[in-house]
């Protein structure tokens, strides 16, 4: 049921084209890339053509997007995605850029894109929770790394206490099933998502820590990762890791 057999070498090109993964994950530069200015606003403005005239890497980053813009090719990796998924630490650490860098515009995308993102902790092998708690993330607390009371966890910490609050209301002012099935959703959106980095991703010693947590994550959730950091690619497959990702040109921050 819903399997295609090949019979012989001769028979595979016949095969349909496999689907593409139902996951897309998100690092650092994808994000920066899904709420730059650059990416969504006019590239001939006087606002972006200023700030590109600060330095070289801009200019180019700008030229590039004259010719070819990036959103579209984003948007084709996306709209073929049921979930979006980001490591914690990815998300940590582009919202410390965000805090350095951003501009009001980017950061009205960043709270929008928030919304649909599912972030996910490094937990224990076999991704299960041992006491209920984000103590387990091998990223938020590993030594040198930043901790569970950062801005990017407080961020998701902030919004299961409103789940929280308002499922408490709920049940004070209705008491019915409808009620109670939305609370029950509402604390299971509560638990964070854990995963356990596979091993042939951990072995890879060249690999930075926000990359393993990364590659990690794509690699565990099955999803194809979208990034522009094309070394932390060719650094995997050097180790024979072969994973599914699409990569795309890198873009800044603006400040708009």
């Amino acid at each position: 049921m819903g399997v295609v057999v090949a019979d012989g070498p001769g028979s595979i090109a016949a095969l349909p084209v496999p689907q593409p993964p139902r996951i897309t994950n998100l690092d650092v530069t994808s994000l920066c890339g899904l709420v730059s200015e650059v990416s969504w606003g006019d590239a001939r403005s006087p606002q972006l053509q200023a700030w590109a005239a600060r330095t070289v890497h801009w200019r180019d980053c700008l030229a590039a997007q004259i010719q070819e813009p990036l959103l579209p090719q984003l948007h084709a990796c996306l709209d073929n995605s049921q979930q979006l998924v980001a490591s914690c630490l990815a998300v940590q650490q582009f919202q410390a850029l965000m805090d350095m860098f951003s501009g009001p515009r980017e950061q009205q995308r960043w709270q929008e894109l928030l919304q649909g993102l599912r972030v996910y902790h490094c937990g224990p092998e076999g991704g299960q929770q041992q006491d209920g708690s984000l103590a387990e993330c091998a990223f938020c607390n590993s030594a040198g790394g930043i901790g569970v009371g950062s801005t990017g966890c407080a961020v998701f910490a902030a919004a299961r206490i409103d789940a929280v609050a308002s499922a408490g209301a709920c049940s004070s002012s209705n008491g019915d099933s409808d009620c109670q099935e939305a609370e029950q959703q509402q604390q299971q959106q509560q638990a964070p998502l854990l995963y356990s980095e596979p091993p042939r991703i951990s072995c890879i010693d060249k690999l930075g820590k926000q990359q393993r947590a990364v590659f990690g994550l794509g690699d565990a959730l099955q999803a194809t990762t979208l990034t522009a950091n094309g070394n932390a690619v060719r650094c995997c497959e050097q180790y024979g890791v072969k994973l599914e990702v699409v990569l795309h040109r890198p873009v800044w921050l603006t400040g708009l």
